[in-house]
């Protein structure tokens, strides 16, 4: 099986954002969105909330992050994802239909909206974010698919 630009592109943005725009060669982009995860991540206390969440710790994950700036992560996240993916695929001088964002948007809504739900009931805002984006993901891959046509 061999592995495209876009999708090393993605799988280095899925490991930190930002690292598949500095891939893409985007480096003020790349770094810019680094900076905004250190931002967002220190902030919102979102290691910390890992921490918790991967002891099975899910009340104190939901109580160490501050919810104003935890909110924004999956957004974040997600757009660096989808962006070095979509980038890539422009610079290898393929065809990117604009519905195969659908995944990726759908996922950033996901996972916060499951980090939301994370703060009541679930597994913590991480994991439930985590869920969330799972499942926004194959709800647009769906979509993108089988009902929308090419925008």
């Amino acid at each position: 099986m061999r592995i495209s630009r876009a999708q090393i592109a993605l799988l280095w943005s899925l490991t930190f954002p930002g690292f598949g725009q500095i891939y893409n060669r985007q480096v003020i982009k790349g770094f810019t969105l680094i900076g905004l995860e250190f931002l967002i991540n220190l902030q919102g206390g979102i290691n910390r909330a890992i921490l918790y969440s991967f002891h099975g710790q899910f009340a104190p994950a939901s109580q160490s992050v501050d919810w104003n700036w935890l909110l924004f992560y999956p957004c974040i996240y997600i757009f660096a994802a989808g962006e070095a993916f979509h980038q890539a695929t422009l610079q290898d001088h393929k065809e990117y239909p604009k519905k195969a964002l659908v995944p990726f948007i759908l996922a950033a809504m996901g996972g916060t909206i499951g980090a939301i739900y994370g703060y009541q009931f679930g597994f913590g805002p991480i994991f439930n974010g985590l869920i969330g984006m799972a499942i926004g993901a194959l709800i647009g891959q769906f979509l993108s698919k089988r009902i929308l046509v090419d925008l």
